[in-house]
């Protein structure tokens, strides 16, 4: 399985939940996407295959996505907190 990442919030195919005490929290990521395997358009969903053996990660032609298959790719910049609904 990959860790899927979007260009904006409102990209994204699964909003984030409210916690407790209302908030929803949004990361903020660098993503080294290395060498990429390229999802034609109207091909398959991103991230429901692992990428060829001398690719890194997929990225969409539909969307700007991607997704990456190694943790070490992804470096956590900001933790965002809000409350509301996403703009």
């Amino acid at each position: 399985m990959g860790l899927y990442f979007v260009d904006g919030v409102n990209s994204s195919q699964c909003p984030p939940e409210e916690d407790t005490h209302k908030q929803r929290k949004v990361l903020l990521c660098r993503v080294c996407v290395g060498n990429t395997d390229t999802i034609p358009k109207g091909g398959n969903k991103v991230g429901h295959r692992k990428p060829a053996p001398n690719k890194h990660s997929h990225t969409s032609h539909d969307t700007n996505e991607v997704v990456i298959f190694e943790n070490s790719q992804a470096y956590v910049e900001y933790v965002i907190t809000f409350k509301g609904d996403m703009v």
